[in-house]
């Protein structure tokens, strides 16, 4: 019985592409794309798993190219890019009729104290962020973390992902999932198991 689905933000609730994202702030900064891309790329997985802030990684951006102001600029790029897809948020909304509707996703600490602040989290329930509990996708152990703040097993748990690796390891963890195209597919798809009408 299935008592839990945790949705992904970024490419499922967030439409926002990652890389116009980046691109616009690498354009509001004045800094070459790839070079910041390198350098962040670099430092990423520690920003992920929280072992790093992202004011720590400004200051390393600031010195490496030379800027200033990296955290204002930054917020205020993400807030110009934070368009998300309601229609999922309304069958988040929708689905906690039958199960916890919880949000499972990969964070840097800049962007969960945003998106945490405009209200894109209330819909969701437990909130595993990646940065928050030290852990990041694809790890094993991040699905077994949902499922234990959940209060049930993997086995009664659904990852909805946009990430075809992310899809595997919450597979590989016990949970069952869904890989995300789009909601018409996503919506077949829950259609199917019985867990919403069409």
């Amino acid at each position: 019985m299935l008592r839990a689905i945790f949705f992904d933000f970024g490419g499922v609730v967030w439409a926002t592409p990652g890389k116009t994202f980046y691109a616009a702030l690498c354009a509001r900064l004045g800094v070459d794309y790839d070079r910041f891309h390198q350098l962040f790329k670099a430092h990423e997985p520690a920003l992920k798993a929280g072992r790093m802030t992202t004011a720590a990684f400004a200051s390393i951006a600031e010195r490496t190219f030379g800027l200033r102001q990296v955290i204002p600029l930054w917020e205020e790029v993400y807030r110009e890019h934070l368009t998300v897809r309601d229609g999922i948020l309304d069958l988040a909304t929708s689905l906690k009729a039958r199960c916890q509707v919880g949000l499972l996703s990969n964070q840097i600490d800049i962007t969960a104290r945003l998106n945490r602040a405009s209200g894109l989290f209330a819909a969701f329930d437990p909130i595993v962020i990646s940065c928050e509990v030290g852990l990041r996708k694809p790890e094993l152990a991040i699905f077994r973390r949902a499922a234990q703040m959940a209060g049930c097993a993997p086995s009664a748990c659904m990852l909805v992902d946009d990430s075809e690796t992310n899809v595997a390891a919450a597979r590989a963890a016990g949970m069952q999932a869904i890989l995300f195209e789009d909601e018409a597919a996503l919506r077949r798809d829950l259609a199917d198991r019985g867990l919403i009408k069409e």
